[in-house]
């Protein structure tokens, strides 16, 4: 996982515009920080996974890892979800998150990819919305999850 603390979030050390909390994962009981968005009208967060330890011929599935919190506003407008693999190729999709549950994490899918010689490299990310000009809040944000797919 690439945690959110490895991500390029715009204005992530804004203490206005993000707050950075401690968070304890049930599974592991490992503490983590999440970025807990307060206040933007430019959204993007951006970042980039080695895919060298990736096992060969295992099909991965791509996820931002968030919580809409009960406090959520502003996300009227699709956020654009974008990854490009080392092979080159390029996907993009609109996701409308307030569509999902809230206080609960979720996974909004990326991309999935199979992992080849071809994929060897960094696979680059990304979640943008600035084209609404709205401002938005109430978005926590775990990191980018690779997991095989089932």
């Amino acid at each position: 996982m690439v945690l959110a603390r490895d991500l390029d979030i715009t204005w992530g050390g804004d203490p206005e515009r993000w707050r950075w909390i401690d968070y304890i994962e049930s599974d592991d009981e490992e503490e983590i920080q999440v970025a807990v968005l307060l206040s933007v009208c430019w959204l993007e967060i951006k970042g980039k996974f080695p895919t060298i330890g990736l096992a060969p011929g295992t099909v991965y599935e791509v996820v931002f890892k968030v919580m809409m919190l009960d406090s959520s506003f502003g996300w009227s407008f699709p956020v654009k979800i974008s990854a490009t693999l080392p092979n080159g190729k390029k996907e993009e999709h609109e996701e409308f998150i307030e569509r999902y549950r809230k206080n609960e994490w979720v996974d909004i899918p990326i991309c999935e990819f199979t992992m080849s010689q071809e994929n060897v490299g960094e696979v680059a990310f990304s979640m943008d919305e600035h084209d609404g000009g709205k401002w938005k809040h109430g978005m926590a944000v775990m990191g980018v999850s690779f997991c095989p797919k089932k």
